[in-house]
């Protein structure tokens, strides 16, 4: 009995000062915040441990690993994927993998707004069509909203990378500029101007 109280009593202290050589990793904060696929979050916290190779850490996003650019024992720079934006906007758990212990999740936004880079042709007319080239123009899960000048317009195709339009009807006249956007759910992209006219067309 007496060995049996001896030995429960060692493994009891034995398992204490393991517990109390165990650190966590802990998150206090990263930025920016959203972030978008493709940019760098820098997290900061503590328990990271104390070497910098990369390889030694892993950050995740869900189930999505992070590319982790590098890392110190209270910093660590990640880039987000790429491949989140083909799921749009979203809000996921993050969290760091370091010493063979995982931290308390923290919750990072994810922000997939389309960006537009070019219309082609740059000036038309009610019922002509606009091809529109850019970024994260629409994904599996919402159908993107086009409007020209305020006024919905018809989609004939659409991808993330491109979408197709027919200009609608517009309160303008020949020579002036109404406003192109384009919106996946509640993400917008910055407004671009289309050239309500016909070609050749006089810019100024």
């Amino acid at each position: 009995g007496v060995i049996a109280v001896v030995l429960v009593a060692i493994a009891w202290f034995g398992l204490n000062r393991y517990s109390d050589s165990i650190v966590l990793p802990v998150i206090d904060k990263y930025l920016p915040d959203p972030a978008e696929p493709g940019q760098t979050v820098t997290i900061t916290g503590s328990g990271f441990g104390e070497g910098t190779d990369p390889a030694a850490f892993k950050v995740t996003l869900g189930e999505a690993p992070a590319q982790i650019l590098d890392a110190n024992g209270t910093r660590i720079n990640i880039m987000i994927p790429e491949s989140l934006g083909a799921s749009g906007s979203q809000t996921l758990p993050l969290k760091v993998i370091a010493q063979g212990t995982t931290s308390t999740s923290r919750l990072l936004k994810i922000s997939v707004a389309p960006k537009i880079a070019t219309l082609t042709p740059r000036v038309a007319l009610t019922g002509d069509e606009v091809a529109i080239a850019g970024k994260w123009l629409a994904n599996a899960k919402v159908r993107p909203v086009v409007t020209v000048g305020g006024n919905e317009a018809e989609i004939i195709e659409a991808s993330p990378a491109r979408i197709r339009i027919r200009v609608p009807p517009v309160a303008a006249t020949e020579g002036q500029k109404v406003s192109d956007r384009v919106a996946v759910g509640p993400d917008i992209a910055k407004e671009v101007p289309l050239h309500y006219g016909r070609l050749p067309f006089v810019d100024s």
